[in-house]
């Protein structure tokens, strides 16, 4: 593909005309009425003056960190290459998908994503990953974005005076090669992707996105994972290296003969012969595999095995266990765990977690406002990226790399739910769900006969049987009871119980208990919380008599319900009934 065709090399000559570039790179009010503000402070790695005439220096700049030495790191050390990888993994464990209010929305992002893929011959996910395993191993990943109209179905859009194309397609650019034009406040005139003097190319800040993590304030990148480490990493080598060398002269260790003892020391032979020297002699012309044979004054002995005396595994531990600190993984996370320390690696296991999930976090928030909010711009549906609404954004998520923790907080959120201190809508909102409408709460609640909360539940238990024994007692003429009933319950709350002597409207739940009646066993649980929430249950006697008393109502109000309307005041007198009943149990 040619380089004039794609529109993405401004220039291969640095002896271009600068006025060119220069106009190319400025910034002009946008036709929205909106201007970019630029850093007024200063970068530690912005222009400075320097060399002779302390003349400005407009040149391009590499990282802060070399990039380089880091590469070479992670192509040579198994543990940092593992690291790495198993990060990586982790971030595309469980997958990702998009999301948004508007359906829509998400159906031509999805479009122009198969239209990306086909025009650059590169799935999406591939894309990602690959830009993941960059933000990985250096905490930093260029995009270079394509536009063409020519290749995308997209409209193009006007930046105040300029017309930008759509995009096209997107790359991700080899992080170590980058170097940047930078201004005093650190951002970035130009992107120059450099090989060699003859060999680079030149980008506007316009076609690249620079996505970085763990970046300190004033740098103009974020701090590469190895800064930390390296030196570590490197004592490590040496170390193992040294080990190596011990290990050698273990296996081919130096001989010590000694000849002669205390007693009869050495002692030159009758034929002139020194006994040192001719056992020197014989050690020399000793055969890799052979021996000797000598008498009680000569001894010999290897020497080179004490010297291995010095314990270097805690060394190697200790560096070991620096490196993987600094890449934040453990022995159980590199596959090399024991049997002992099992706590210890699975703590530090959840730190890999929260690590990964941080990294998530930084892709998704990327992708979502750099890759597809100016896709949705070029629907045509919005006139800016900061007009699109908050509903119709579609945003880029992965599914959680926990699924056990993530098991545990929604089952946090659906027990503050259920103890009524959240909404429907808030738990559906701290779980990471879209809300629903009134109208679709109604639905789920009939489809699932379990929309309200465990507390209102409780208070919807106390209906099912009443309401067909007080029909019966009232349609009988039979009024006694019903009046005893309700004096039974006004001696249940009076001030020295829970209650006034005026039963106040809160003790009966009407509304609760018919959305509750269509379910047998959410009215009968209902009904038994209610009443227990009402009247004090003191032993576990009496609380089995609740269930039995709450069970016989509650059967019987479920059969009413079915077969016809309920009046309030029939629930209302199977209340007062059950509250009678469980009063005097």
């Amino acid at each position: 593909m040619k380089n004039e065709d794609m529109g993405i090399l401004l220039n291969t000559n640095y002896s271009s005309n600068p006025k060119e570039i220069k106009d190319a790179l400025s910034r002009k009010a946008l036709g929205i009425r909106r201007q970019s503000l630029s850093n007024p402070g200063l970068s530690y790695f912005g222009k400075r003056t320097g060399g002779f005439n302390d003349v400005i220096y407009h040149g391009f700049k590499n990282h802060e960190y070399d990039l380089y030495e880091y590469a070479r790191i992670i192509d040579t050390e198994a543990i940092v290459a593992k690291a790495f990888e198993r990060q990586r993994a982790l971030i595309f464990k469980n997958g990702y998908f998009f999301e948004s209010n508007d359906p829509k929305n998400v159906e031509y992002i999805k479009s122009r994503i198969r239209e990306i893929e086909y025009v650059t011959g590169t799935t999406f996910r591939n894309f990602i990953e690959e830009m993941a395993y960059n933000l990985v191993m250096f905490h930093n990943a260029y995009i270079l974005l394509i536009r063409d109209e020519d290749k995308s179905t997209g409209e193009s859009v006007n930046v105040g005076s300029k017309k930008l194309e759509p995009i096209a397609g997107w790359f991700n650019l080899p992080t170590e090669t980058i170097q940047r034009k930078i201004k005093e406040n650190g951002d970035v005139e130009m992107y120059k992707q450099y090989l060699d003097p003859a060999t680079f190319r030149l980008f506007t800040p316009e076609k690249v996105r620079h996505l970085k993590y763990n970046a300190r304030s004033g740098f103009t990148m974020g701090t590469p994972p190895l800064e930390a480490v390296k030196d570590d990493i490197l004592a490590l080598r040496r170390i193992e290296e040294s080990v190596e060398t011990l290990i050698y002269k273990g296996i081919f260790p130096m001989i010590h003969v000694k000849v002669g003892t205390e007693a009869n020391p050495a002692r030159v032979l009758v034929d002139g012969t020194d006994e040192v020297e001719k056992m020197g002699y014989v050690m020399h012309e000793l055969d890799e595999y052979g021996g000797i044979t000598t008498s009680e004054r000569v001894e010999v002995k290897a020497i080179g095995s004490e010297s291995l005396a010095l314990r270097v595994e805690s060394y190697l531990e200790y560096f070991k266990d620096r490196v993987m600190l600094g890449l934040g993984v453990s022995d159980i996370d590199m596959g090399i765990g024991d049997s002992s320390g099992k706590a210890t690696g699975q703590i530090i296991s959840q730190t890999l977690k929260e690590a990964v999930i941080n990294k998530q976090d930084a892709i998704a928030e990327f992708v979502t406002n750099f890759l597809l909010k100016p896709l949705l711009v070029e629907s045509g549906r919005y006139e800016a990226e900061y007009e699109i609404p908050e509903e119709d954004l579609v945003k880029f998520r992965f599914n959680h790399v926990d699924q056990d923790a993530r098991i545990k907080i929604e089952s946090h959120i659906l027990n503050m739910f259920n103890s009524g201190l959240l909404s429907i809508n808030e738990a559906r909102a701290e779980i990471g769900y879209k809300e629903i409408s009134d109208k679709e709460i109604s639905r789920i609640g009939k489809d699932k006969e379990m929309i309200l909360p465990t507390y209102q539940v409780e208070a919807a238990k106390v209906a099912a049987t009443a309401a067909t024994q007080a029909k019966k007692e009232n349609s009988s003429g039979n009024k006694t009871k019903a009046e005893g009933a309700q004096k039974a319950a006004s001696s249940k709350t009076n001030p020295k119980n829970q209650f006034s002597d005026s039963l106040d409207s809160s003790l009966f739940p009407i509304e609760n208990i018919r959305a509750a009646s269509a379910n047998k066993t959410l009215l009968s649980e209902y009904i038994e919380n209610h009443v227990k929430s009402v009247i004090d249950i003191s032993d576990t006697q009496s609380d089995n008599n609740v269930k039995d008393i709450v069970s016989v109502f509650s059967d019987a109000l479920f059969i009413a319900a079915q077969s016809e309307d309920i009046s309030d005041s029939d629930i209302k007198d199977t209340l007062l009934e059950i509250y009678k009943l469980v009063g005097e149990a």
